[in-house]
């Protein structure tokens, strides 16, 4: 393997190198400020491109839906260069995604609400940390939240809207609904389903998130410090443990689902796909905790089918507009399995919503 550095923000200087090293797709796993300049960058020397993200400027907060709008700006582009360009492939988005294109390929008709969870049930030791890029992670956890419902867009402050789901593999937690890619662009897909994404963020990181936020930690608006301006969430940031050393200690297990109630027949039923990771397996396998080696897996399996035809839009595209069988039998075959079942009626009075089927399934065995 070559290795070559590049500002990523360099659309000229990135796209020389790309000619020159002949390179047919670039795996886009950068900051998400990089995405249009590499996009850029793959249309000028004539190379299909992926990401794992949303596009958002350094100054975006709060930015009204639905997103995408500037990636979809270069739709036409792409298809004028007959390149593929698949956006935001990781676990979620990405393999969520596929999940709701296969439900609605093999399980419903009509699809009328759509729950995208994700549970980090795992521990690391320290105090304060995140599984990625602590600027983009705090950022994305101060937002509003926005969400679909009876066919329109709605947002609420962050933290205001929670629920208590049971999952698989993590057992019972308090859920917050979080802003999150992939609601924007099953949004396009399915327009008048009820679409949300929730996450749980234990009662320690959310307190002392709202704390720094309250104080201006959390702020990108540069101030003047004994002469030098500086954004005191990049220092918040260099202080927090890099996300990658969190190999070292994660211990635990990562449920990522999504639950979708719809109609087959004029019949109305829910199910749910899901994953559960371990830390310590894939920390094992390749030295990463959950959350890089679940975006990795995606984003190399969409690589092949891309490079192998079966991907091969020449447009830009969602992964929840490309074939989901072959992908999510790669996923399996790179090491990441799932599994679906049909759900029993959730409850919709605020109790816990019990999801879990594993311990179902145990139970039906002893």
């Amino acid at each position: 393997m070559d290795w070559h550095e590049c500002d990523a923000l360099d659309r000229e200087n990135l796209a020389r190198l790309l000619r020159w090293s002949e390179i047919e797709l670039v795996i886009n796993l950068a900051t998400p400020d990089t995405h249009l300049q590499v996009m850029g960058a793959c249309l000028d020397s004539g190379c299909h491109y992926l990401d794992t993200a949303l596009f958002e400027a350094e100054s975006d907060f709060n930015v009204s839906p639905p997103w995408y709008q500037p990636e979809k700006q270069l739709k036409s582009a792409f298809s004028e260069a007959g390149l593929t360009a698949l956006l935001s492939i990781g676990f979620d988005p990405g393999i969520v995604n596929c999940f709701c294109a296969k439900a609605q390929k093999d399980d419903f008709d009509e699809i009328l609400e759509i729950d995208l969870l994700c549970a980090n049930n795992g521990t690391h030791g320290h105090f304060f940390a995140t599984n990625f890029n602590p600027s983009v992670n705090l950022k994305e956890l101060c937002e509003e939240t926005s969400y679909r419902e009876g066919g329109n867009w709605h947002t609420s402050p962050a933290f205001s809207r929670s629920r208590r789901y049971c999952l698989p593999g993590v057992g019972e937690h308090l859920m917050y609904s979080v802003g999150h890619e992939e609601v924007h662009s099953l949004a396009e897909k399915f327009p008048n389903a009820a679409i949300e994404f929730w996450m749980r963020i234990g009662d320690q990181f959310r307190q002392t998130l709202q704390t720094l936020e309250r104080i201006g930690l959390v702020s990108r608006d540069k101030i003047l410090v004994r002469d030098v301006q500086v954004a005191p969430i990049d220092v918040l940031a260099a202080l927090m443990p890099e996300p990658f050393s969190l190999a070292t200690t994660y211990k635990g297990q990562v449920c990522v689902a999504v639950v979708i109630k719809g109609r087959k027949q004029n019949v109305t039923s829910s199910m749910i796909y899901y994953s559960v990771c371990s830390h310590e397996a894939c920390i094992e396998d390749i030295g990463a905790h959950v959350t890089a080696y679940t975006t990795a897996v995606p984003a190399v399996a969409a690589a092949q089918l891309i490079l192998e035809g079966h991907w091969n839009t020449k447009t830009l595209v969602h992964p929840e507009d490309l074939e989901p069988d072959l992908f999510l039998k790669r996923i399996c075959d790179l090491g990441m399995s799932w599994r679906s079942s049909v759900l029993p009626t959730l409850p919709t009075n605020g109790e816990t919503i019990n999801v879990d089927v594993e311990a179902e399934f145990a139970q039906i065995v002893a």
